[in-house]
């Protein structure tokens, strides 16, 4: 979350989340009005959690 936490005028919509289709998303809102979902692979049954 660095961009939103150094430019408030991105808004964070949804948080780092790890999602049941093995991704770890989150949501950002832009200046102009779009919204960025970044998302990373993870393992959702959490065996590799650290």
């Amino acid at each position: 979350m660095t961009i939103a936490a150094e430019d408030p005028r991105f808004v964070v919509l949804a948080a780092p989340t790890d999602q049941p289709h093995g991704m770890r998303e989150m949501t950002l809102a832009t200046p102009d009005g779009h919204r960025l979902v970044i998302g990373q692979a993870c393992d959702p049954t959490g065996a590799n959690a650290k």
